[in-house]
This record gives structure tokens, C-alpha cells and sequence, in this order.
């Protein structure tokens, strides 16, 4: 048949679906969709007969389960919001990109959940909708300002540099900057219902405690092997500090036996993170801030000893603590400090867009860094974030941080269950902790050239419960509308 007749049948159909009642319509990509893919793997398989390799074979068979995937999550896509938790932890399956880094599940399967969700909402619902939320509009504006920073880094804002990040390199850059924040639509607007939230943080605790306890029982190396590189990082450490020390001290529905079970959890994630984990303060300095804030939030007097403690101490010890920070990795800190006046230059050339996703790490061999000309990436999320899409980008951040910490706080007391309540000062003290270790490294919107996509495995944690703020935001409307 000719190929203009196929796409005017196409446009037909397309027709005649769109013409559709919005639940007719529904009803017919639902029970048609299944059918239609059926009949192309049929087809597919008698065309190919006996000439398949294996290496199609197994192509085919990914695709099946792909295409099964994505009919399944049109209508259960609560479910793979679910599934990310288990997938980080658990599944170390990586695509490989013909470069030395690999494109790991956790990072599919949120480009597949975030892609159903929008094509649910054009295609099914055909509108697009946000639940309102004080954080969208910087959500927005961010991702624009990342689409005109990678428009404008091709753009000579050196004279003298002329190599730039690859094609691959920039996109993996935009990914690594609007990615995250999908996640957090994502899950403020699908999880409707408190129960969602609840098995969220339930396979959270449950599986971070799997891992807690193989660190630290005999024997249990080889069960800490199952959990992939970078998906037990900072933010893991952040957030199972934040979400049970959150329960453990405002969810006054919780029984004794659950609130020692839960006191356990804190003491055990912050032994193995300063125990184990010593030497890289990522770890373990985030996580005491988050139990900080969450005792302050509690008992704010005791906030305010501890805080005039820490200060005197701090001054008093400033060497011995220096040593604790920074022992095994002085030449690590002092050439971190070393990079911020070259950052800063680097800014200085393209202030408002900046250079470009990934862009920066080229520039870097211009400048001296402690008299070796080499290329080197901040350790610093902001300074990322300032280079890569300018002060515009940082500053829509920012806002974005300063309107979850809002909503966070207004939640903490007009919620409708001891759960709800808790997660609101989990979320809120889990916020603390997060900003804290983009100052360390590019945990939370890792850089291409550093953390990297594998780094991506432990900052979907932070992202999913941030959004989880939205979707509690979404079940006591009503409380802060009074």
C-alpha cells in the first residue's frame, strides 16, 4: 500500500479516537493498545522465523517487556513510583552508551514513569494539569532556564577555549538537571493517597535497614554486594536519618515497641555512617544536621544549646575537628577550596545562562589550580549549578528550596494523622540535610563529570520525598485553606 495511505489511516484513527467521550477513549487505548502490540510480535516473529540471533531474540524480548511496562503503568503508574525504591537498591543493570559510563535502571525507569505520566495527561486526560503547589512555578521556570543555557553553549563565552562538552555529555547534563525535578511532580502529584506515602517510606526504612545491619553483622558483606555503587550515598543516609527520626519524634500514634525499633534505625544509619563511613564526611556530617534540626523542631531551647554548643566547640577545636573532616582527604579539601575563585571566574564569563550542561568542566584546564592546568569539577552542587545554567538557574533553585521548606513548615501542624505530621518534619529536616551536602559534592543533581549518572541511583531518594510534600500538600488542602 502506499505510504501516504497508511498515514492518512493513521490520521483517521487518531480521529475517531480523539472524537471519542473522554472514558470511551480510554477504554479503546487501553484494550486496543495490548492488542495492537500483540500482533506486532506475532508479526515480528513470523518474519523473522528461523534467521533471529540471540542477541535479537533478547532485543525483541526487551521490548515486549518494555512495551508491556508501559501499558501496565497507564494505569498503575503508582506502582512504579513504588518500584524506583527496590530498582535503586537492589537492580545494578546498566545500558551501555559506548562511552565508559552506563545509563543504570533507576534512570530508565524514571524517564518511563515520567513519560507515561505526560502521556497520560495528553493523551488520555488531554490536559495538563499541575496540583497546585508553591513549588511549580520555579519547577517551570527552571526547566526553561536549562533549555536556553544548553540553546547558548555553543557560544564563545571565552575567546580562548574552544573545546566544549559532546552532544552525549550535554544531554546527559540536561537529564541530570530536570530529571530530579520530574520525580518530584511525579510524586506530588500521583500519590493521592496517604497509603501511597506510607508503603513509600515503609520499603524505604525497610530496605535501608537490610543494608544498615549487613554493614555491620558478621557475614553480612555479602548481602551489602547486592546494593549497587552510589545507591546508599549521602542522600540515603540523609533521608533514613530524616524519615525515622521524623516518625520516632512527632507520630504520636506509634507504640513504644515501634519507636525503639525506630530509635534503632537513627542510631544504627548514623554508627555506620560515622563508624564505617569516617572518611568521607558526605556521609555522616548531613545526616547529624538533620538530626539536629529535627531536635530543634521538638525542643527548640535544646535547639538553641546544642546550636551555641557546636559553636564553642567548633572554635575551641577548630584543628582537632579540621583533622576529623578532613584527614584522609587534605588534599582533597584544599584543592576544593582552591577551585571556588576559578569557579567564580568562570561564572563571571556567562552570569545569567551560564555555560552550558557539562559545559564547564572544558574551561578548567585554562585556569592554573594549585599550578597544574587540568581539568576538575567544583564538589560543590551550587557551584555546578551557577556554572552550568548561570545565576538564573541557581537563584530559581533556590526559590524552589525556599518553597518546599515553606510548605514543609506549614504542614507540620495542620495535617490530618500522626504519620502525615511526622512526614512533614521528616521532609523538612531531610531538606536541611540535603541543601547541606550539595555544599560537599554534587549529591542531590549530580554533575556528568563527577557523580555522575551513578550518582543518580542515591538522589532520586531526595526527590521522591520532597515530592511527597506535594502530595501531602494535596490531602490537607482543605486544613490550610481554614
Amino acid at each position: 500500500m502506499h505510504p501516504g495511505a497508511l498515514a492518512l489511516e493513521d490520521f483517521l484513527v487518531m480521529r475517531a479516537l480523539n472524537a471519542l467521550p473522554g472514558r470511551l477513549r480510554q477504554l479503546a487505548w487501553r484494550r486496543w493498545l495490548p492488542l495492537a502490540v500483540a500482533l506486532g510480535v506475532l508479526a515480528a516473529s513470523a518474519l523473522l522465523g528461523t534467521q533471529a540471533t540471540p542477541r535479537l531474540l533478547l532485543l525483541i524480548g526487551a521490548a515486549v517487556v518494555g512495551a508491556t511496562s508501559f501499558i501496565w503503568l497507564t494505569r498503575h503508574i503508582e506502582w512504579g513510583i513504588l518500584a524506583l525504591v527496590p530498582v535503586t537498591f537492589l537492580v545494578p543493570f546498566g545500558l551501555g552508551t559506548g562511552t565508559q559510563t552506563e545509563i543504570n535502571l533507576t534512570i530508565l525507569l524514571s524517564l518511563l514513569l515520567v513519560g507515561v505520566w505526560a502521556l497520560r495527561m495528553l493523551v488520555l486526560e488531554r490536559r495538563a494539569v499541575l496540583a497546585p503547589s508553591a513549588a511549580n512555578l520555579p519547577v517551570l521556570l527552571f526547566i526553561v532556564a536549562v533549555g536556553l543555557s544548553f540553546l547558548a553553549s555553543d557560544l564563545p563565552w571565552l575567546p580562548f577555549v574552544t573545546a566544549r562538552a559532546g552532544a552525549f555529555a550535554q544531554m546527559g547534563g540536561v537529564l541530570m538537571l530536570v530529571l530530579p525535578l520530574g520525580l518530584l511532580l511525579l510524586t506530588g502529584n500521583l500519590l493521592r493517597q496517604e497509603k501511597w506515602l506510607r508503603w513509600l517510606v515503609g520499603l524505604f526504612l525497610g530496605l535501608g535497614v537490610v543494608y544498615l545491619l549487613s554493614r555491620v553483622l558478621p557475614g553480612g558483606g555479602i548481602v551489602s554486594r547486592l546494593f549497587p555503587e552510589k545507591s546508599v550515598s549521602a542522600m540515603f543516609y540523609v533521608w533514613i536519618t530524616a524519615l525515622a527520626g521524623g516518625m520516632l519524634l512527632f507520630n504520636t500514634s506509634l507504640n513504644r515497641r515501634g519507636r525503639w525499633l525506630l530509635g534503632g534505625v537513627v542510631g544504627l544509619a548514623l554508627l555506620v555512617a560515622m563508624g564505617l563511613m569516617r572518611s568521607n564526611a558526605s556521609y555522616w556530617v548531613p545526616p547529624i544536621l538533620v538530626l539536629a534540626a529535627l531536635l530543634t523542631l521538638k525542643w527548640w531551647r535544646l535547639g538553641v544549646v546544642f546550636g551555641l554548643a557546636a559553636g564553642f566547640v567548633l572554635v575551641l577545636r577548630y584543628p582537632e575537628i579540621y583533622e576529623l573532616l578532613f584527614r584522609t582527604e587534605e588534599y582533597s579539601a584544599m584543592t576544593r577550596s582552591a577551585t571556588w575563585p576559578i569557579m567564580a571566574e568562570l561564572v563571571k564569563a556567562s552570569p545569567l545562562l551560564g555555560l552550558g550542561p557539562s559545559n564547564y568542566y572544558f574551561y578548567t584546564p585554562h585556569f592554573s589550580l594549585l599550578g597544574y592546568y587540568v581539568q576538575f569539577n567544583s564538589h560543590n552542587n551550587y557551584w555546578d549549578l551557577a556554572a552550568q545554567v548561570g545565576l538564573l538557574g541557581l537563584f530559581l533553585f533556590l526559590w524552589l528550596a525556599i518553597a518546599l521548606g515553606r510548605t514543609a513548615w506549614k504542614l507540620r501542624d495542620n495535617t490530618g494523622s500522626g504519620f502525615q505530621r511526622s512526614y512533614a518534619y521528616a521532609a523538612l529536616a531531610g531538606l536541611v540535610g540535603t541543601l547541606a551536602s550539595g555544599m560537599l559534592a554534587d549529591w542531590f543533581m549530580p554533575f556528568v563529570y563527577n557523580i555522575g549518572f551513578n550518582g543518580f541511583r542515591g538522589a532520586v531518594f531526595a526527590w521522591l520525598f520532597l515530592g511527597g510534600l506535594i502530595a501531602l500538600e494535596r490531602l490537607n488542602v482543605s486544613t490550610l485553606e481554614r
